[in-house]
């Protein structure tokens, strides 16, 4: 793949400090406007699809969101295609999915949504393969990054210093402009406060998730029972079992595998960390059916439990200091509960802001860092509204965007899950509701815009009057029986 030379004007080096996702689709847009672009990646990658150190999550599920889809296929044409040929797929959830609402199994209905379906062992991999076609793009594995280069006032990052796992040498690599992808490792804030500088305002809430994840070998044949592709199990609140307050979740992967997942808040000390203790758990979910699909696999890891959940935001944006040669993206810059997926998709957001900020000005203006900042944290104002939504009303809660106990905080608290369903519900039977709620999961508008649009809110209450008064029969089936193939029109 060529870089876009165009008429711009080119800079000499970019290092980017992680050769995660994040850091791929950095060297991705730099590539466009640097001479040379350096990754410095502190794992070596491995041969085949498989995981790494420096990428804990891709045991776990995740979504590629259709905001981060259609990013990833503006800056690497031909992505999802190739993603197919590496093993992914597409499928329309709400016709394939067994979604376990509050009131028990919800009918099927077609919608806009699609999903492209893949582990990070595909995801990663494939956008590597894209940048490791760009003439000016290194990618250097096994270095370390230990600290920034400055210029002698302080206001200017020149450059990193590195360290080789193997040769233990010490490197600088001067660089025009410098990328923080480390993700949640990043010690960007702790170095920027080592230099003398102010601390960088930073936002945190930690709803205490913890998660579980099994990889699954299914069989050659299921039962009919297990028509589906995936399944959701939704949390209730209320006082019920404290396993029927978790999440169950099970997702296709590539090569006939399912990765099956479960999430509590407040559970850390309820999360299996075997398989059998998977299975025991399982069993207590307020359905018998996950745990059914779940036993007839055989499963090809150890269960791994996470308890990475905090988000948080470093508000660069509002930063008191104005450093110049150094950006932050993905993980480095703002992190979310990994129950609500949107990491990637933000990230590959992220990815497009950057290239229309280079393309608009100068990194040599005084303002080009903070202004980037600025626009890329205007996008993340909508996934971190999702995420903080319901993070921030858990009972044991911490950080700086905790809402206070009072009568909204204990409404929240109560009604989240049965307010999710009604809109679910609305969706199933009217198409307008449908696209905008689409929207809204795929992160294309915020949540602000959902609910504040009179005319969505108006169908989803008129939808739920006729479901109560019988008048459209979306009777949801028993939680005990099998998920029904019903589809409803």
């Amino acid at each position: 793949m060529e870089p876009d030379r165009g008429s711009r004007r080119r800079y000499e080096r970019a290092v980017v400090m992680g050769g995660n996702l994040g850091g791929m689709i950095a060297a991705r847009v730099l590539s466009e406007h640097f001479d040379e672009v350096l990754v410095l990646e502190r794992d070596v990658y491995p041969s085949g699809y498989e995981h790494r150190k420096g990428v804990p999550q891709s045991r776990h599920p995740h979504f590629l969101l259709g905001a981060g889809r259609e990013a990833l296929e503006e800056l690497f044409p031909g992505f999802a295609k190739r993603m197919i040929a590496n093993g992914a797929f597409f499928d329309r959830p709400g016709l394939t999915t067994a979604n376990l609402e509050g009131a028990g199994w919800s009918p099927q209905a077609d919608s806009p949504m699609q999903m492209l379906y893949a582990s990070r062992l595909v995801v990663d991999p494939t956008v590597r393969s894209f940048v490791r076609d760009i003439e000016n793009v290194a990618i250097l594995e096994g270095v370390s990054v230990e600290g920034l280069a400055w210029n002698p006032e302080r206001t200017r990052v020149v450059g990193v210093r590195s360290t080789s796992r193997d040769t233990r040498e010490v490197r600088t690599y001067p660089a025009d402009l410098v990328v923080d992808a480390c993700g949640r490792a990043s010690r960007l804030p702790k170095w920027f406060e080592a230099a003398g500088l102010p601390p960088v305002p930073r936002m945190t809430l930690d709803a205490k998730c913890a998660y579980s994840t099994v990889w699954l070998e299914k069989p050659a044949s299921m039962p009919d029972h297990i028509w589906w592709n995936s399944m959701a199990v939704q949390p209730v609140a209320g006082d019920v079992p404290h396993e029927h307050q978790f999440l169950g979740v099970i997702l296709p992967a590539e090569r006939n595998r399912w990765i099956a997942t479960l999430g509590s808040w407040n559970g850390y000390d309820a999360m299996p960390t075997d398989f059998d203790g998977f299975l025991e758990v399982a069993r207590k979910l307020r359905t018998p059916w996950f745990a059914d699909a779940v036993s007839r696999c055989t499963p090809i890891a150890d269960v791994s439990m996470t308890k990475t959940t905090t988000n948080y935001w470093n508000r660069f944006d509002r930063w008191e200091a104005s450093v110049g040669g150094i950006v932050a993206v993905g993980d480095a810059n703002q992190g979310f509960n990994p129950f609500y997926g949107q990491g990637m998709s933000c990230c590959a957001r992220g990815g497009v802001i950057l290239r229309q900020a280079l393309a608009k000005r100068s990194i040599d203006d005084p303002n080009f860092h903070r202004e980037f900042a600025c626009e890329l944290n205007d996008y993340l104002e909508v996934p971190w509204a999702l995420a903080s939504g319901r993070d921030s009303v858990v009972e044991r809660a911490e950080g700086t965007e905790v809402r206070p106990d009072g009568l909204v905080t204990r409404l929240t608290r109560q009604y989240a899950f049965t307010l999710f369903d009604v809109v679910t519900r609305a969706s199933r039977v009217d198409a307008e509701v449908a696209a905008r709620f689409d929207e809204l999961i795929n992160i294309k508008i915020g949540l602000n815009e959902f609910v504040r649009s009179p005319g969505t809110i108006l169908r989803i209450l008129w939808a739920e009057f006729r479901h109560r008064l019988g008048v459209v029969d979306q009777r949801a089936s028993d939680p005990k029986l099998p998920p029904p193939r019903r589809v409803f029109v």
